[in-house]
C-alpha cells in the first residue's frame, strides 16, 4: 500500500490498521440493510427514503471497504483507495442530507440546497486533485461536514418536537450519528483521542451510523404500519374504510351460504351535516364526526364491523343478527346519538341521524343487501330524517 492513505487520520488507520475480519463484517452488514431497503422500495415505490437509505448504505459500505487491504489491492491498479474512500463519502453526504429531510417532513430550504450542491461540486474536484493536495482539501471538506451537521441535527430537533415518538427515536439516531462523526473530526485533528479497532474516520463513525441505520428501521417501519393501518381505518374516526366492509359482507354472506343463519347490515346518514359545517366549521364537523364514530364503537359488539363508508354516512354490519336486533342496535344509537353534544365556536352542536337496515339469510346476496339497506335508508329521509326504518317495510322504528 505504501503511500497509499494520505488522510490525516488514515495514517493514524495505517500505524495500526484493523483486521481483515471486522471491515469484512461491517461492509457485509450495512450492505444486507441497503439491500433489504432496497427491495420494500421495489415493492412499494412511494417508500422513497428507502431507495435514499439504500443508496447510502451502499456508498457507506464502499467507503467501509477501502480500509481493507484486499479491496484496496484489487482497486489501487485503477484509482488510489483513499481518493475512492473520500468520492464515497462525498457522494452519500447529499444523500444522507436528502433522506433525514424526507424522514423528518421537512423542506430542503435554501441552504440544504447549498450543502448539497457544495458536496456534489467537492466530487469532481476530489476525482481530479492530485493526490498530495486531496487531504489539504479534505480539511475544507470537514469544515462543511461539520456545518451540516449542526444544522441538520438543530433542524432534527424542532421537526421532532412536533411529530411522533418515531420522529424522536430518528432523532436520538442522527444526533448519535453526527456526534460520532464530529467525534472522529476531532481525533482527525488531534483534539479529541481517536477510538481503535474498527475503520474509517476515527472509527466512532460506525457506531454512530449503527445507531442511525436502527432509528431509520424504526421510523421507516413505523411509517410502513401507519400506511397499512391508514388503508383499513378511516384516522378521524377510527372506523373500518368502505372497502373492509364490504369485503367483510361478502365474507359473511358467504359463511352464511356454507353454514346458515343471519345477517344484518345497517346504513347511517347523519341528518344536515352540510349545516353545522356551514354554521360552525369543518373543524367542528370533523369533530362532530369523530365523536360519531366513537359512539358507534361503543354501541357495537366486538363482532360487528363499525364502519364510515364516506363522507357523513357510516355502516354496520351485524353478525349473527335479526331483525329484532338490527333494529334495537340502530334505535339504541339513534338516542344516544340524541344525547351527544359537542362543543362549538357558536354553542353546543347537536347532531341526529337516519338509518336504514336490512337482514339476510344464507341466500343473501351482499350487492342485494345493501341496496336493500340504502333503500330503507332513503325512507327513513324522506319520511322525516332522524328515525330508522327497515328495508322491505317489514318494520319502522320513529324517533319518539
Amino acid at each position: 500500500m505504501g503511500g497509499a492513505r494520505v488522510g490525516r487520520y488514515d495514517v493514524l488507520v495505517a500505524q495500526a490498521p484493523p483486521r481483515e475480519t471486522v471491515v469484512g463484517g461491517l461492509v457485509s452488514f450495512f450492505l444486507a440493510i441497503g439491500v433489504y431497503h432496497l427491495a420494500f422500495f421495489l415493492r412499494r415505490r412511494s417508500a422513497r427514503e428507502n431507495l435514499y437509505f439504500a443508496t447510502l448504505c451502499a456508498l457507506v459500505a464502499l467507503y467501509g471497504a477501502t480500509f481493507s487491504p484486499a479491496f484496496a489491492g484489487a482497486v489501487i491498479p485503477w484509482i488510489n483507495p483513499y481518493r475512492l474512500g473520500l468520492l464515497a463519502s462525498l457522494a452519500a453526504s447529499p444523500v444522507f442530507l436528502g433522506l433525514t429531510n424526507l424522514l423528518f417532513g421537512l423542506r430542503t430550504r435554501r441552504w440544504g440546497w447549498g450543502a448539497a450542491a457544495f458536496f456534489a461540486a467537492c466530487i469532481p474536484v476530489a476525482a481530479l486533485l492530485p493526490l498530495h493536495l486531496l487531504a489539504r482539501f479534505h480539511d475544507f471538506i470537514n469544515v462543511g461536514v461539520f456545518a451540516g451537521l449542526l444544522a441538520m441535527v438543530g433542524r432534527a430537533v424542532v421537526a421532532a418536537s412536533l411529530r411522533n415518538p418515531h420522529a424522536r427515536t430518528l432523532l436520538v439516531g442522527t444526533a448519535a450519528f453526527a456526534a460520532c462523526v464530529i467525534w472522529d473530526l476531532g481525533a482527525e485533528y488531534g483534539v479529541l483521542p481517536p477510538v481503535g479497532g474498527l475503520p474509517g474516520v476515527g472509527g466512532l463513525f460506525w457506531l454512530g451510523f449503527l445507531a442511525f441505520a436502527v432509528s431509520v428501521g424504526v421510523e421507516t417501519a413505523g411509517r410502513w404500519a401507519l400506511a397499512e393501518v391508514n388503508a383499513l381505518t378511516d384516522p378521524l374516526t377510527g372506523l373500518a374504510r368502505r372497502h373492509v366492509f364490504e369485503e367483510a359482507l361478502r365474507r359473511e354472506t358467504a359463511r352464511l351460504r356454507r353454514s346458515g343463519g343471519s345477517v344484518a347490515v345497517v346504513l347511517i346518514d347523519l341528518d344536515h351535516f352540510q349545516r353545522i359545517n356551514d354554521t360552525h366549521g369543518h373543524r367542528t364537523g370533523d369533530a362532530v364526526l369523530a365523536r360519531v364514530g366513537r359512539l358507534l364503537r361503543h354501541s357495537a359488539r366486538n363482532l360487528d364491523l363499525p364502519a364510515r363508508l364516506g363522507g357523513e354516512e357510516f355502516g354496520v354490519l351485524l353478525p349473527d343478527t335479526g331483525l329484532e336486533g338490527a333494529a334495537a342496535f340502530a334505535e339504541r344509537f339513534r338516542a344516544r346519538l340524541h344525547d351527544l353534544s359537542i362543543p362549538g365556536p357558536r354553542g353546543p352542536v347537536h347532531v341526529t341521524a337516519s338509518a336504514g337496515l336490512a337482514v339476510g339469510d344464507e341466500l343473501a346476496d351482499p350487492d342485494d343487501l345493501l341496496d336493500a339497506a340504502d333503500i330503507a335508508l332513503y325512507r327513513a329521509k324522506a319520511e322525516g330524517r332522524d328515525r330508522v326504518v327497515a328495508g322491505g317495510g317489514e318494520r319502522q322504528c320513529e324517533s319518539a
